[in-house]
Order: structure tokens, then C-alpha cells, then sequence
């Protein structure tokens, strides 16, 4: 067996963590990590731990012997795997390491929530076990109304929040990725922070200005608005895979035209999905789509120019 050149330690007594520890076994193991709960006698000696110590963080230690916590940890794995790569990318800007260790922390206090109850932090409001990701991506109108009804300005949903800003990243920066196929100037990094930035931009810039013209709660606009990248990105994810394969097979098709008629049917469904949402809260369909062609593609259209000038060259 080989010695592993650095390890992933977790939290043996959380279920999330030792599943995801058992789902990414393979995948570290080839990279040279071994993984062990935080409670192994050695592990606390290495660490020095005592047993009462809480386990507030995961650990993991690097290959040349650094011991990095939390999402610095995670960051750094990362790195080790190709197709996570463009997650370390947009750790590297400003503000997003801190709003990552704001996620963690966040996750870390909740990790021994089952079933929707949670053993540490129970929150006394019955709003959260309607907050289902699965449910609001299948239902987002029927969703939507138990959200705007159930929110009472007290609590806000981050975990879903977390998970749905991470499927909205996640598949912008594969789908940037990919156009490492269209550009072959283009690093996969480059790609990937292109679209994540354009389109992350134009979203922060509309959400408040679908708050400020619907007159919905603000946290209701975020939902509807983070539900409906959700539909976005899997239209981009499979276009990422298309370009790929076009890429790889040789081809001969005008991938460039290609790109743009999928881009404007994912568009068409993200629009069509925010203003059903909006429309069942009291917000006429019209002004959703006045308000997104003015401020999401106006400005998604202008961000997207400005980066790919500001990107061109490799990072």
C-alpha cells in the first residue's frame, strides 16, 4: 500500500461528513491523501487534541506537511482535482475566501441536522421544513408561494441558499470551462471565471432591482431568482458537455452559432420560470421581462464584453 503524502481528517460521528469522506475516497486516494476521522488517537496527537476538544472544523494536511482548516482545506483540494479547479479559481477574488469560510462555518454549526431537525441549533419556526431543494426545482410556483407566506424576515434559508449559489457557480464555471473548445486561446480557468463573473455580476444587480419594482420581500426575490439559475445551469452544463464532445470528435459545425441558439433557449426558460414565479405572488409577467431584458441581459451582455477584454490573457 502507499504511503499516503498527505491527509483528509473529518468528523467521524457527523454523517455528512464521513458520506462525503466515503463518496471522495477514490477520487483523493489517486491524488495522494489518506482520510481519517478527526477522534483517531493519532490524528489528535498530530493536531494535539485533546478528547474533549470540539471538532468545530475538518482538517486536512498538505503534501508538503501544511495543516489547513475548514474552507481553506477544501480550497486546496480544489486544486488537486481538475474539474473542481475553477472552484479554487474564484477563491482566489476578492471577498471569496471570506464568503466561503462564512458558508462553512455556517454548514459546520448545522452538520448533525437530519431529517430537517437539527441537534445543535434547532430554529423554532415551521417555514424551514418546507425549504427543500429538490421540491422548490420540481414546484418552484407552488414553492415560491410557501416561501414568501412562511419567511418572516427573522430567518433566512442559507443552507438551500448555499447549495443553489452553488449550482448556479458550478455550472457557469463548467460551462466557461468549455469554451476552451470555442477559444483555443483560452485557458479552462479563463473560460470558467468569464462567465462566473459576467453572469454573477448581472444577477446582484437584478435581484434588487426585481425587489425594489415587485415590492416582494427581498428574500423572496433572491429565491425565485436563485431557483430559476438553477434551471439556467443545467441547460449550460449539458451545452458544456456538447462542446466537448464537438471538440473532441472533430466535428465540423459552427459550434460559435451553436452556443449562442442554446444560450438564448436557456435564457428563455430562466424567463419563463422567474415570471411564472413572480406571476403567482402578484408581479405581472410583462415587468419580469421588461426588467430582464433592461437589467439582467443588458448588463450580462455588457459585463460579458468587459471581462472577456479584461481576460484575455491566460491566468
Amino acid at each position: 500500500m502507499i504511503e499516503p503524502r498527505g491527509w483528509v481528517l473529518y468528523d467521524g460521528s457527523c454523517p455528512i461528513c464521513s458520506g462525503g469522506a466515503e463518496r471522495f475516497h477514490r477520487i483523493l486516494h489517486a491524488r495522494g491523501f489518506g482520510l481519517a476521522p478527526l477522534q483517531t488517537p493519532w490524528v489528535q496527537d498530530r493536531l494535539n487534541l485533546k478528547t474533549d476538544t470540539p471538532l468545530e472544523e475538518m482538517r486536512v494536511i498538505t503534501h508538503d506537511h501544511r495543516i489547513l482548516g475548514g474552507a481553506d482545506g477544501l480550497i486546496y483540494l480544489s486544486a488537486q482535482v481538475w474539474w473542481a479547479w475553477p472552484v479554487f479559481a474564484i477563491a482566489q477574488l476578492p471577498g471569496m475566501r471570506s464568503l466561503a469560510w462564512g458558508a462553512y462555518r455556517w454548514i459546520a454549526k448545522r452538520r448533525y441536522c437530519l431529517g430537517g431537525v437539527c441537534q445543535l441549533h434547532a430554529v423554532p419556526t415551521a417555514s424551514h421544513s418546507a425549504f427543500s431543494l429538490l421540491e422548490f426545482i420540481l414546484h418552484p410556483v407552488r414553492k415560491i408561494i410557501v416561501f414568501d407566506q412562511a419567511m418572516d424576515g427573522t430567518h433566512a434559508p442559507f443552507q438551500l441558499w448555499t447549495s443553489l449559489v452553488g449550482i448556479a457557480v458550478g455550472g457557469s464555471a463548467i460551462y466557461g470551462a468549455s469554451l476552451h473548445s470555442l477559444f483555443p486561446e483560452w485557458q479552462f480557468s479563463t473560460g470558467a471565471l468569464w462567465i462566473v463573473l459576467s453572469a454573477g455580476l448581472s444577477w446582484c444587480l437584478y435581484i434588487p432591482a426585481l425587489w425594489l419594482w415587485s415590492s416582494r420581500k427581498f428574500s423572496t426575490c433572491v429565491q425565485a431568482s436563485l431557483v430559476t439559475m438553477a434551471y439556467g445551469e443545467l441547460v449550460l452544463t449539458l451545452l458544456a458537455i456538447l462542446n466537448l464532445i464537438i471538440w473532441r470528435s472533430g466535428m465540423s459545425m459552427n459550434a460559435g452559432y451553436f452556443n449562442v441558439l442554446c444560450i438564448a433557449l436557456s435564457n428563455l426558460l430562466m424567463v419563463i420560470v422567474l415570471a411564472k414565479q413572480m406571476s403567482s405572488l402578484g408581479f405581472k409577467p410583462w415587468k419580469t421581462i421588461v426588467l430582464w431584458t433592461a437589467v439582467l441581459d443588458g448588463c450580462g451582455l455588457l459585463l460579458f464584453w468587459i471581462f472577456r477584454q479584461l481576460l484575455r490573457r491566460p491566468l
